[in-house]
């Protein structure tokens, strides 16, 4: 496994833990969270698209 792709699985193992955390937070420690949030789709968005992102990566094994 390339150590890019290796990093990539870490990072997305990271990202589900984030979001179960998201998910289980009160909306107003959502609202202080979002504050200066860089990107234009919703957090959960943003993880589930780097998940795809991996398994696409994980069935074409190119890395």
């Amino acid at each position: 496994m390339s150590s890019f792709k290796y990093e990539l699985v870490n990072f997305t193992r990271e990202g589900m833990e984030l979001k179960n955390t998201w998910i289980r937070m009160s909306e107003q420690e959502k609202t202080m969270a979002m504050k200066d949030y860089p990107f234009d789709k919703p957090f959960e968005e943003v993880i589930d698209d780097l998940i795809r992102w991996r398994e696409t990566l994980d069935k074409n094994d190119n890395l």
